[in-house]
């Protein structure tokens, strides 16, 4: 990457989406934004911004409550500077797969309409980048995480229960971002949405 592009590497989700915003490789020069209804794990831990969902009444509300809440992050930084690698959908996927779709839908549309330019990187793609394996459990991203940092985030986060969200989102988000920064450079306009 070019000295003044950031990375931004979004893992989206409905109850734990998670932001990094990082210059460089490092965690340590890495900032993390995440959501989560879990009043244990809202706050600050170093570099890492735990919130709480605002309120809604309806499932368009909360999507559009979580894509403002990423817009909010990127006002900070110039639309040229900044590189946005959002994870893509996992056909694995189960559960609530048309509200995701729609959720992150919805925020495609506002970054389109906010003048953003995106890219999407498939769920295998990072787990092959950070374990080596496509099909890495998050268990497997988290020790890839661990032996990569050194930094025990589980037990900076949420000690008293087992390996989840907003722990594995914040490792997820970190690779997307890093990801962006070794493989997209600074060709960011070679990249199609």
């Amino acid at each position: 990457m070019t000295k003044k592009m950031i990375a931004v590497g979004i893992d989206y989700s409905l109850t734990s989406p998670c932001v990094c915003v990082s210059r460089d490789k490092t965690f340590s020069n890495s900032f993390f934004y995440f959501l989560n209804d879990r009043k244990s794990v809202q706050g600050k831990f170093h570099n890492i911004l735990g919130d709480q969902h605002e309120e809604y009444l309806t499932d368009q509300e909360r999507y559009e409550n979580i894509a403002s809440w990423v817009l909010t992050i990127l006002a900070d930084f110039k639309k040229e500077d900044i590189v946005i690698l959002i994870e893509d959908y996992s056909f694995g996927s189960k559960g609530r797969v048309f509200n995701l779709a729609e959720n992150c839908g919805i925020l495609k549309y506002m970054l389109y309409k906010g003048g953003y330019s995106f890219f999407t990187v498939p769920p295998t793609v990072i787990k092959k980048f950070a374990t080596g394996k496509g099909n890495a459990t998050k268990e497997k991203m988290y020790d890839a995480f661990l032996s990569e940092t050194f930094i025990d985030l589980h037990n900076i986060i949420s000690p008293t229960t087992k390996l989840g969200s907003p722990t594995t989102d914040i490792v997820d988000a970190w690779y997307i971002a890093k990801y962006a920064i070794e493989k997209m450079g600074s060709k960011k306009n070679e990249y199609t949405n």
